[in-house]
């Protein structure tokens, strides 16, 4: 999980003596982690679902994920994302993303200040972005095209995966200081 898409992973400058990590490194290192089946990330501030592969392998053969972006609940239309993995009986892994409209209304009932009416002024607000407006407009913005919302999406089973209740130590990362839990 990142804030940024492999997509928009291109700026190179560091301070002198540093360098940054950029997409093409970073998916090489999950791709050569077969356990690796999903790269969950927002920043573009829509919805959008990718396949990331090997050549001529799809999502989870050889290493290929699937990569889901979530768009921002500062945008319009102000959707979340539920995403699960689940397993069935035979090993076989789906990874099921459903996105979830807010309940409050698009327009704040005067004088409600509670839960709804802020949330409510809050779309409100978001509906009335001047940098979007032609895109909200259209129907284009945040929400990403249908394929990109509420999908179930096949992953073959990983080389290993997580028993109930067994964890295997923490690998560090090549790459960030934070610890990271694999699939054993």
């Amino acid at each position: 999980m990142s804030h940024h898409p492999l997509e928009t992973m291109v700026n190179d400058r560091a301070p002198e003596g540093e360098r940054r990590v950029l997409a093409g490194e970073l998916a090489a290192v999950l791709l050569e982690h077969p356990s690796v089946v999903l790269w969950l990330n927002g920043h573009c501030h829509h919805h959008q679902v990718t396949p990331v592969g090997r050549v001529g392998a799809g999502p989870g053969a050889e290493g290929g994920f699937w990569q889901v972006t979530t768009a921002s609940h500062i945008d319009w239309p102000q959707q979340s994302r539920i995403v699960e993995l689940m397993e069935a009986e035979d090993g076989a892994l789906t990874i099921a993303c459903t996105v979830l409209d807010t309940a409050a209304p698009c327009r704040p009932p005067a004088g409600d200040e509670g839960p709804l009416g802020l949330a409510a002024l809050s779309r409100e607000l978001s509906a009335n972005c001047w940098q979007r407006r032609d895109a909200i407009h259209a129907g284009a913005a945040g929400a990403g095209s249908r394929a990109d919302r509420n999908v179930l999406l096949a992953v073959p089973r990983p080389a290993g995966r997580l028993q109930a209740g067994k964890v295997r130590q923490p690998a560090r990362s090549r790459f960030f200081t934070s610890r990271a839990y694999a699939l054993t």
